[in-house]
C-alpha cells in the first residue's frame, strides 16, 4: 500500500510510513495554496511530479485545467506558477537509533534524525556513536560512577572480637544432646524385671533352708498351666506365611503327698496326681481346637513313692522318670533347685538345671524343656499365712539349648522368669509363678515356619 503523504510503497498493514515516518491512516494537510505539505525526502518532490504530470493528462483528455495541483494559474501552453513557500514548523520523522517517531524542529532540518532521549544518551557517553538497534541504557539505570562515588556506598568494616568459634560449640552441644537422648531411649526400652514383679514386697532377711516335712496331715497342691501358641507356615516356595495354629489352653494338676518316713537320706512321700484340661479353644489345622486332643497327659492319673532330698532332685523309688506338672508339683522340694549353702543371704545367686513343661511343639502339644536357670535369694515373705523364703528365677532359651522341637525349628530364642516361695519349716514349695515367652522359627534363606509360645505356670498350696 502507498503512503498518502509521500506515495512511497509500504507493506500491507503498516501503520507508519518507512520513508517519511508519518501515519498511514491520516491524510496530508492542505495549505493555503492548495498544495500538500510533505516535508523531507521523497515527499518534497511529490507535488512537483504530480503537477508536471497534470498538463500531459489534460492534453490527453483535450481539456485545459484552470488550476494545477500547485495552485497557480495555468493557461493552455503557458508556464505553471511557482508554488508558495512552505511555512516553517516541526517535522515528523523517525529516530535513526530507536526507530521511534518524533517531531523535529524546523531549525534542525538537515541534521541527523535523533530523538531527544537518544540525544541525551549520546551526550552521557562522549565519543559513542549509537547506531540503529544498538543496546541503549536508560538514564535511571546509568552507572553509579556518573552520579556519585562508589566509596560512599561501601560499608565500614566491622571489628570482630576474639571469641570461640560457633562450629565447635554446636558440635559439642549436639554430641551431648545425642548421648543424653540415647541414654533416655535406653532406659525407656529396657525390659521390665518380671521376676522382681512376681516376687513382690519382701523383707531383706537371711533364711535357713532345710528339708524337715511334718507327718501330721497330707499336703495338697494345685498347678495351673496356661498355654497360648500361634504358628504360621509358608504356602509354596514364594508364598506368604499363613496361620495354621492358634491355640489357647488351660490345664490343671492336683497333687496330694503324704509323708511315709524320714531317714538320713531325706523324706519319703506317697504322691498321687491327676491332670485334666479345663479349657481349650482356637483353631488347629483348620479344625476347632475343642475337638482335638493336644495335652500330652490330659487324662493322667497315677501314684508313686518318691524320695525328696535336701541337695539332690526328687527321684522315684520305683525307677520311673518323674515329670514336673505331671507326677509332682514343680519346685516340689529344695533339692530340686537349691544351692550347696544352707543359709541364704539377700543377693545370693546360684545356677541349677530346671525341667518344666513350658514349651510347645509344632502341633501345640506341651513338651518339657531343660533350661539352665539362675536363682537369686530376695528375702522373706508370707504366702497364704506361711512364712517363706522368696527366690527369683531367670532362664534363657538360646540356640544351643537342646529341645524336642529342634527337628521342626532350626532357630529359637526366649526367656523364663518367675518367683518361687519355699516354706521355711519344711523346705517344700508353698507358692510359685513362672512365665515363659518363646519364639521358634525355621529359616532357610527366608522364614518358612514360625511359632510363638507363651506359657504361665502357677503352683498354689491348698
Amino acid at each position: 500500500m502507498d503512503c498518502p503523504h509521500c506515495s512511497a510503497e509500504n507493506l500491507i498493514g503498516a501503520t507508519v510510513c518507512a520513508s517519511c515516518g508519518k501515519a498511514m491512516m491520516t491524510r496530508p494537510r492542505f495549505l493555503a495554496a492548495g498544495n500538500v505539505q510533505a516535508p523531507g525526502g521523497a515527499c518534497d518532490e511529490a507535488p512537483d511530479r504530480r503537477a508536471a504530470a497534470m498538463p500531459a493528462r489534460a492534453s490527453y483528455l483535450g481539456e485545459a485545467p484552470e488550476r494545477s495541483w500547485g495552485g497557480g494559474e495555468a493557461l493552455h501552453g503557458g508556464a505553471q506558477a511557482p508554488a508558495a513557500p512552505a511555512p516553517a514548523g516541526p517535522e515528523a520523522v523517525l529516530c535513526r537509533i530507536c526507530r521511534g517517531p518524533f517531531e523535529r524542529p524546523a531549525e534542525m532540518r538537515g541534521t541527523d534524525a535523533v530523538c531527544p532521549s537518544c540525544e541525551k544518551l549520546t551526550q552521557m557517553s562522549p565519543g559513542a556513536q549509537l547506531g540503529s538497534s544498538d543496546v541503549q541504557m536508560h538514564p535511571a539505570t546509568a552507572p553509579i560512577e556518573d552520579f556519585r562515588s562508589v566509596r560512599e556506598f561501601r560499608l565500614k568494616p566491622v571489628e570482630r572480637k576474639a571469641s570461640l568459634r560457633v562450629g565447635p560449640i554446636v558440635a559439642v552441644s549436639c554430641l551431648v544432646l545425642g548421648l543424653a537422648t540415647m541414654g533416655v531411649v535406653k532406659l525407656a526400652t529396657r525390659k521390665p524385671d518380671r521376676a522382681a514383679a512376681l516376687v513382690g514386697d519382701v523383707r531383706a532377711e537371711s533364711s535357713d533352708l532345710r528339708l524337715a516335712p511334718e507327718s501330721e496331715q497330707p499336703l495338697r497342691w494345685e498347678t495351673t498351666i496356661t498355654l497360648a501358641a500361634v504358628r504360621e507356615e509358608s504356602r509354596g516356595q514364594f508364598g506368604a506365611l499363613a496361620k495354621t495354629l492358634d491355640l489357647q489352653q488351660v490345664s490343671t494338676q492336683s497333687v496330694e503327698a503324704a509323708l511315709v518316713r524320714t531317714d538320713d537320706l531325706g523324706a519319703v512321700f506317697d504322691v498321687r496326681s491327676e491332670v485334666h484340661v479345663g479349657r481349650q479353644t482356637g483353631v488347629v489345622r483348620g479344625d476347632d481346637a475343642r475337638d482335638v486332643e493336644l495335652h500330652p497327659f490330659g487324662r493322667h492319673k497315677g501314684a508313686q513313692r518318691m524320695r525328696a532330698q535336701p541337695s539332690v532332685p526328687t527321684a522315684s523309688l520305683e525307677d520311673h522318670p518323674l515329670l514336673a506338672a505331671r507326677d509332682l508339683p514343680p519346685f516340689f522340694a529344695i533339692g530340686d533347685y537349691r544351692s550347696g549353702a544352707r543359709t541364704l543371704s539377700v543377693g545370693d545367686k546360684w545356677s541349677a538345671d530346671l525341667a518344666l513343661p513350658v514349651l510347645a511343639d509344632g502341633s501345640g502339644r506341651l513338651v518339657p524343656v531343660t533350661l539352665r536357670a539362675e536363682f537369686a535369694y530376695a528375702g522373706r515373705a508370707v504366702r497364704s499365712g506361711i512364712a517363706c523364703a522368696a527366690l527369683k528365677v531367670r532362664a534363657v532359651l538360646s540356640h544351643d539349648t537342646q529341645t524336642p522341637v529342634d527337628e521342626d525349628f532350626n532357630r529359637k530364642q526366649g526367656e523364663l522368669a518367675g518367683a518361687v516361695f519355699v516354706e521355711l519349716t519344711t523346705g517344700l514349695v508353698a507358692d510359685a509363678s513362672v512365665e515363659g515367652d518363646f519364639h521358634l522359627w525355621s529359616e532357610h534363606g527366608k522364614v518358612e515356619n514360625e511359632m510363638r509360645v507363651k506359657t504361665r505356670l502357677d503352683v498354689r498350696r491348698r
